[in-house]
């Protein structure tokens, strides 16, 4: 049993990093952060290229191809059906004012 428990206290010992590496290149929280705000710093400044690029791209419309009407079409428009939704919106601003002047009259819940 002792020699079980010393194999795993040996293992353990094995897969855990030792000191020296720690004093070897020590926990430099500075050169840490500086890292991270590089790297962040830098791939920001490559998204900003690859839209840069891309607006440019799009804005001389060279990514998107899109084919161009030759004939410019004619709209025609149903004047019966302006006239009355033109109409509709007039009785509705009516109906609109009216309550607002009149006022409602609610029916009682109570009979």
């Amino acid at each position: 049993m002792k020699d079980f428990s010393q194999k795993i206290k040996l293992f353990y010992v094995g897969l855990t990093k030792k000191e020296s590496v720690y004093k070897r290149r020590g926990i430099k929280p500075t050169r840490d952060w500086l890292v991270i705000l590089t790297t962040n710093l830098v791939l920001f400044c490559i998204l900003g290229v690859f839209g840069f690029y891309f607006y440019t791209q799009i804005n001389k419309d060279k990514l998107f191809i899109t084919e161009k009407a030759n004939a410019i079409e004619v709209v025609r428009i149903n004047t019966g059906l302006l006239k009355k939704t033109v109409e509709d919106i007039h009785s509705r601003e009516e109906q609109t004012t009216s309550i607002k002047n009149n006022g409602t009259v609610l029916a009682d819940p109570s009979i």
